[in-house]
């Protein structure tokens, strides 16, 4: 029989537990996640699957990667084979994170086996997300460990990939109380971010889909919009905050040759702590420079007064108040940020690899760079199939951003800018 197609590898989630191949169509996610009863295979995935010599090739370097993979990928398992996930993707919602946890299933990581979002827990097997982070309000570390078992996991490489937490003021402080410090030091978070409109509309989009919903996306967009200002009329921290843009974009202009001075640098800082404490609606610990190790002191969770589940859903694209939450409890080198962009550019074999070197995850990337652009263009249909918002509402949104945006490019100079939001389809 022939090889098979490359196209679609990324997406199929490959349970190679160190000795057997088990492959699984049906982990595919589509819109709505891994377990949306919208889920379908992509077309290529829906025949059977030829195991010709390029299959017995990719077993084999699987199969290998697991095994290095229980060596190499740390992991902290007690007797009872109860384990703390120490590798994360952390966010942000609807910017690809179903596909990098896809890829590092394919080379043996693990899911949990229990969701946490309703008053129980509900058992499942190898869940991408469990959402216990943004669920608890008593946060245990022997209730989160039992998530995470050695039985169920030969490599010992579990991932944990709930991009809520992202946008939880208090899902960083619960992990850190949880942990020790030697895992806090170990442990290593991947934040995959998307330009803000583009994501707002994708979630949005998404919302319609899964909740059957006649709402037009342009009138979401407008409601959001009046929920945040109502959120935030008499805060002076957002009022602050706002205050110190003029100066940011004066520092934006100049450092496209000098690079972004250190007292850009802290003013950024200083607005997204201020937007931290308006999203979180409480006083988060300060992130105060990027040389201090944060992950040598102990959790701080009960933040007082924090919002326990999620901030209005403007503050989702505001992403530099956000890494205020992480980076208060953890070091800044156990973070790894990245852009969607350039997870679908031409780029995607040196990306993949980047993760898997963050991650210590000893594979090669090989043959992810089609199965990204697959998805990607699977998914360019949906636009046009879907309600779109008015061109004026897309601009308004954009410009909300773009301020926030100065403030994640001062505080991360490496960071690639976004595309336009006026690249989002509109109408």
């Amino acid at each position: 029989p022939s090889p098979p197609s490359r196209r679609g590898t990324l997406f199929m989630r490959r349970s190679l537990h160190c000795g057997r191949q088990d492959l699984d169509r049906a982990a595919w996610s589509g819109p709505g996640g891994a377990h949306s009863p919208f889920a379908r295979p992509p077309r290529a995935l829906a025949r059977p699957i030829r195991r010709g010599p390029a299959w017995l090739a990719f077993a084999f370097w699987a199969g290998q990667a697991c095994a290095s993979a229980k060596e190499r990928c740390t992991h902290s398992c007690d007797a009872r084979g109860q384990c703390i996930p120490l590798r994360y993707i952390w966010g942000a919602q609807k910017a690809g994170t179903t596909s990098l946890n896809a890829m590092l299933q394919t080379l043996g990581a693990c899911g949990g086996n229990a969701l946490y979002t309703g008053i129980l827990p509900v058992p499942t097997t190898n869940a991408k997300e469990t959402h216990y982070l943004t669920w608890t309000t008593a946060p245990s570390r022997h209730v989160y460990a039992g998530t995470f078992l050695s039985q169920s996991c030969s490599s010992l490489c579990f991932v944990e990939a709930t991009p809520d937490n992202l946008i939880s003021p208090l899902a960083a402080a619960r992990l850190r109380f949880i942990m020790t410090e030697a895992e806090a030091v170990q442990a290593r978070f991947i934040i995959q971010l998307r330009e803000p409109v583009s994501r707002m509309v994708s979630f949005l989009q998404m919302e319609q889909r899964l909740n059957h919903s006649q709402i037009n996306v342009d009138t979401a967009i407008r409601s959001a919009r009046h929920t945040w200002s109502n959120y935030i009329t008499g805060r002076q921290d957002m009022a602050s905050a706002t205050e110190l843009f003029p100066s940011l974009r004066q520092c934006h202009r100049n450092s496209s040759k000098t690079g972004v001075k250190l007292d850009c640098q802290r003013t950024a800082r200083t607005i997204a702590n201020l937007g931290a404490r308006a999203m979180g609606n409480c006083t988060p610990p300060e992130v105060t420079a990027d040389s201090l190790n944060f992950a040598s002191f102990g959790g701080l969770y009960p933040l007082k007064h924090c919002q326990q589940r999620y901030p209005p859903v403007i503050f989702w694209g505001m992403y530099a108040p956000q890494l205020v939450f992480l980076l208060s409890q953890f070091s800044r080198a156990n973070v790894l940020i990245l852009s969607m962009e350039a997870f679908k550019s031409s780029e995607t074999n040196s990306y993949m690899q980047s993760v898997l070197d963050f991650a210590n995850i000893p594979a090669v990337a090989l043959g992810f760079h089609d199965s990204v652009h697959a998805n990607a263009a699977a998914k360019s249909g949906l636009v046009q199939a879907t309600k779109l918002p008015q061109c004026t509402t897309r601009s308004a949104l954009g410009e909300l951003y773009a301020p926030w945006n100065q403030v994640l490019y001062a505080l991360e100079p490496e960071f690639p800018e976004f595309p336009s939001y006026e690249e989002v389809p509109c109408v």
